[in-house]
């Protein structure tokens, strides 16, 4: 049989020759080194640190902040804008939609901006749950959705913070307002201490006389008295309030229910007055009069013995006393 019955037929391929490359001479592959180094690519300490110390002169260096205006710090925007136009011609400026005022007076460049209300908030320390819970600290407003709006006005008081040389406290002057001031110092512009603007009118004589006249520090009573307030908030109500809405669940019901540092005692109050109106007993008694002319006076007792009625029967005739004293009293305070 013929050889190509068992071999399968395939195509031909075609070979193509390629001039082979002359290999590298001794002298090619040999490499002088210069002293010192083992390796072309490998750099020596002295060479590293040389070109770090280029790098760096290359780099911009930060500066510090130029600490050159004076911060007025107010709790609401409406009071910025009175203080800014009581205080001079004043620029409003505004970023990310917050208002703020640029004035000079009396060669110092001012700045008046403003918080709205609280920027921060009193919570719990994380990692605790249920109750009683006592680790608190304070929190930023913006971190809850309600208060999502706070943030831009927290950004642009930190961002002017660093540029304060001097920071004037202008919230409002009471309790809150205190503590709405000292944590905008201690947490956004990272001060202990500041100057204070007392007034209670936003006129300008009023505004100008406070800013020419500020109290040295915070108001120090009022600031703790402050803090007090929202840590007894937490300590008392929300603990209470928790172990309250505990116990209903233990029921096999549940309820949202509140008690605080007002609204219990408050309770507490009318519980026992409630008791005490239980606990009541009537009682018959007498009042006497006696009638002089057309005055009719009234004896300053009541009589719950009868037979000490006896002592004013048959009175025709008595003593009268007038005692004339004069006194001062303050006026009740306002409403606020």
């Amino acid at each position: 049989m013929p050889v190509e019955s068992f071999i399968t037929p395939s195509e031909s391929k075609l070979t193509i020759e390629k001039a082979v490359k002359q290999k590298p001479t001794t002298q090619e592959l040999t490499t002088i080194e210069r002293p010192g180094r083992t390796d072309e690519t490998e750099e020596q300490p002295i060479e590293k640190t040389r070109k770090k110390q280029e790098k760096a002169k290359a780099e911009p260096k930060i500066k510090a902040p130029n600490r050159t205006i004076t911060l007025i710090v107010t709790e609401k925007p409406q009071a910025a804008m009175k203080i800014a136009s009581a205080l001079g011609n004043a620029r409003k400026l505004s970023e990310n939609g917050v208002p703020y005022y640029e004035l000079e007076r009396n060669g110092k460049q001012i700045i008046v901006a403003s918080a709205v209300g609280h920027l921060f908030n009193l919570t719990y320390v994380k990692g605790q749950s249920g109750w009683p819970i006592y680790n608190l600290e304070w929190k930023p407003s913006y971190t809850e959705k309600h208060a999502a709006f706070t943030r831009n006005y927290y950004n642009l008081l930190k961002k002017l913070g660093t540029r304060a040389k001097e920071v004037l406290i202008a919230t409002d002057y009471d309790v809150e307002g205190e503590v709405i001031g000292w944590n905008v110092l201690r947490f956004l512009i990272g001060q202990e201490d500041a100057k204070r603007m007392k007034y209670s009118t936003l006129t300008k004589p009023e505004l100008e006389h406070s800013y020419e006249n500020p109290m040295p520090t915070l108001d120090w009573g009022q600031a703790y008295a402050g803090e007090t307030r929202h840590k007894i908030d937490w300590l008392y109500g929300i603990n209470l309030s928790r172990a309250l809405m505990s116990a209903i669940k233990r029921t096999g019901s549940f309820k949202l229910l509140s008690i605080g540092r007002v609204q219990g005692p408050t309770l507490k109050i009318i519980v026992d007055r409630d008791k005490e109106i239980d606990k009541f007993k009537s009682q018959p008694y007498w009042q006497v009069f006696a009638k002089v002319q057309d005055t009719q006076l009234k004896h300053p007792k009541d009589i719950f013995e009868k037979k000490e009625l006896a002592e004013f029967e048959g009175i025709k005739k008595g003593v009268a006393e007038t005692t004339e004293k004069e006194e001062n009293y303050l006026p009740p305070h306002p409403f606020d």
